[in-house]
């Protein structure tokens, strides 16, 4: 069975050149955003559970901010010139909300969600240097080899999954599997 939380986004043929100065600056904001979502996620999840009980599932407050994240990540990883890649028609994600949360599932996310944190970190890092490679070849010639941007999408599918995770959103914990081809391909072989 599917994990249920999904990510896909199809790369452009050719990238806008000034967009690789601006990804500078969305770099920074991803940082601190990433920041805020380990650290506080939890807490606003435990909160509104504690307030809307059954309810919570059925935010959709949370999977827009998820949305929006994740589209951000996009395009910092250089997946997409959409400042926000959800605004991209090719742009996919998706939450199927699953699940009994309650207060203490959502906070203890922080301790179970530590694993996946160590591991991402290190897939950043190597994301980060696909990034800059991306950026000088980006300026030189417009594009950049499709491997390393599936790297980048492999990257961004794992944070996706942890962060609907990490959001109390999916109570099935996340797949240590590095995904990078297109999502409805392995749809269709798995």
């Amino acid at each position: 069975m599917a994990y249920p939380v999904t990510f896909d986004i199809s790369r452009p043929a050719t990238f806008q050149k000034p967009a690789v100065f601006i990804r500078i600056l969305g770099y920074f904001i991803l940082g601190i955003v990433n920041w805020l979502v380990i650290v506080l996620l939890p807490i606003y999840a435990a909160v509104q559970i504690s307030s809307k009980k059954e309810g919570y599932l059925q935010n959709e407050t949370v999977k827009g901010w998820l949305r929006s994240y994740i589209g951000l990540y996009a395009y910092v990883m250089v997946l997409t010139d959409e400042f926000d890649g959800s605004k991209d028609p090719s742009f996919k994600f998706d939450v199927q909300p699953a699940g009994t949360p309650s207060v203490g599932s959502a906070l203890l996310r922080w301790i179970f969600g530590i694993p996946h944190l160590l591991i991402i970190s290190a897939l950043v890092s190597v994301g980060s240097i696909i990034w800059l490679i991306a950026s000088v070849m980006i300026l030189i010639q417009g594009t950049y080899p499709e491997g390393l941007s599936d790297i980048n999408r492999g990257i961004v599918r794992w944070v996706a999954r942890y962060a609907a995770y990490h959001a109390s959103l999916v109570q099935e914990y996340p797949p240590f599997a590095f995904d990078t081809g297109s999502e409805g391909a392995a749809a269709a072989t798995g």
